[in-house]
């Protein structure tokens, strides 16, 4: 983990990566058997997310151990992404967890403020005309 926290990201186009689950050993004091960690990679450029997806494998062959999985994921603002529009995800409401496994759970536990959210975040960022200007600028067509 030290040396992938060495590793560089662009800012521009914005690309980041995050150690987001270390697992293994069975007590404080032992030689793990296993160890495995989790890494999220992102960008909003593939050619830039293929660098650090590279990066993270030298990295990690450095210490003497091959990478045995390294797959993409998805969330709604890809397909925009792809396309040159800079786009966010925004929770629909409700509670869960276990994302994407066979533990995933979903609550409806007021999940009406889901859609009340993502509507106010695009009056925000869009404007509404006599009442709020735009957080967003207007882009060229």
């Amino acid at each position: 983990m030290a040396k992938i926290s060495d590793l560089e990201t662009p800012t521009l186009p914005k690309t980041t990566f995050t150690v987001g689950t270390v697992r293994g050993g069975t007590s404080v004091n032992a030689i793990a058997g296993e160890a495995r960690i989790g890494v999220d990679m992102r960008s909003s450029d593939n050619n830039e997310l293929a660098k650090i997806v590279q990066a993270y494998r030298r990295s990690v062959g450095a210490v003497g151990r091959e990478v045995k999985t390294v797959s993409d994921g998805s969330t709604d603002s890809n397909i925009a992404m792809s396309l040159g529009v800079p786009a966010i995800t925004i929770g629909g409401g409700g509670e869960s967890d276990g994302q994407h496994s066979l533990r995933e759970w979903y609550k409806p536990t007021d999940a009406y403020l889901g859609p009340q959210s993502i509507f106010l975040t695009l009056l925000g960022l869009t404007g509404f005309e006599d009442v709020s200007r735009p957080l967003l600028e207007k882009r060229a067509r």
